[in-house]
């Protein structure tokens, strides 16, 4: 069985930090989802493209340098954290395997899509057409407004321009980077972390001077 899902401001915060102060809220989490932090693997973040295959060796560990996690394994819990970013799910439940991202406006720039499709193709044996994605909760077109240097990353076509400024559709373009690779089941959680205040945290809505985010989770067993 597939078990998928995002973490609630009322978790707490669940940024991964050197000094653990949120284990405590992160291991509680995950308990609660039946995982113990030794079946837990975490990507590092650094909004990029990079993927990392993983397995049960890897489990309680973080993974640096990646935005995305694939495995074959049951029992092990791959997450990445998101305030805003967009959290990417896939899974093939055929070939068991499952798959997750993190992506901000500089890893859909950089198709972290494109990148984790072609990973479950060429490790798993996933074609396209047999692969399901979904997208978590995430920051709406309507609060992210965007300057030149953005609007020069994308199309005009991502870009709504409203009483003089432009705000980028990340969800859109990642929808059509996966009708671009083949993948035809996709679904769109058009829920706004911006908007969601008591469900949510939010960098752009927050401006935290430490930054607080949900864990988004995907595992079988």
């Amino acid at each position: 069985m597939i078990v998928k899902g995002i973490s609630q401001k009322k978790h707490g915060s669940m940024k991964l930090f050197a000094d653990g102060k949120n284990d405590k809220n992160r291991e509680q989490f995950f308990s609660s989802l039946g995982f113990e932090k030794s079946r837990v693997v975490s990507a590092g973040i650094v909004h990029g493209e990079s993927i990392a295959t993983v397995g049960v060796a890897d489990g309680g560990k973080i993974i640096p340098d990646v935005d995305g996690l694939t495995t074959d394994e049951t029992n092990l819990l791959l997450t990445v954290t998101v305030a805003d970013c967009l959290p990417l799910y896939f899974w093939n439940e055929a070939k068991r395997v499952v798959g997750i991202a993190h992506a901000g406006w500089r890893g859909v720039a950089k198709n972290i899509v494109g990148r984790m499709v072609s990973v479950l193709q060429s490790e798993y044996g996933c074609e396209p057409g047999t692969i399901r994605a979904e997208v978590g909760p995430h920051i709406q077109i309507c609060h992210f407004a965007v300057g030149a240097d953005l609007i020069s990353k994308f199309g005009r076509r991502d870009i709504l321009y409203r009483q003089g400024s432009a705000y980028l559709n990340l969800s859109a373009i990642v929808a059509k980077q996966l009708a671009q690779v083949g993948v035809r089941e996709v679904t769109i959680r058009n829920e706004g972390t911006y908007c969601l205040e008591n469900d949510y945290f939010s960098f752009r809505r927050d401006q935290p001077h430490e930054i607080e985010a949900m864990v988004a989770y995907i595992g079988m067993t």
